[in-house]
């Protein structure tokens, strides 16, 4: 499921044309919906994205439930991020705090350099 997400994810129109090296999606589950916002990474810039897939909500949402524990509540938010080159994939997610990853206008150049994926090797 986290395959056809992030398929998802680099499909989306805001990406199209870029030459990114790396993406960053925050998915955040409420009732009944999926937002998503993030980065994209590019050798000398960043730029606000969101993913435009038409599924990647319902991919979120299915994979919330599938990977869900009976004495657990489900994740409210998902981190995905991606480098470009290699394919690496890392996800992430939050349980409690609807604003580990919140991105708003008051925390936008923070939140660039805090999401930025750093990936060991």
């Amino acid at each position: 499921m986290i395959g056809l997400i992030c398929g998802e994810v680099v499909k989306s129109r805001n990406l199209v044309g870029l030459d990114w090296q790396a993406v960053t999606i925050v998915f955040d589950i409420g009732a009944g919906s999926v937002s998503n916002s993030g980065f994209a990474y590019l050798a000398d810039d960043i730029i606000p994205v969101v993913s435009t897939g038409g599924t990647v909500g319902d991919y979120v949402r299915a994979l919330r439930d599938e990977i869900k524990l009976a004495d657990q509540r489900p994740f409210i938010q998902m981190l995905v991020q991606i480098r470009r080159s290699d394919g690496k994939i890392r996800a992430d997610f939050e349980y409690e705090d609807s604003s580990r990853w919140g991105i708003d206008p008051t925390n936008l150049p923070q939140m660039r350099e805090r999401l930025r994926p750093t990936f060991s090797d």
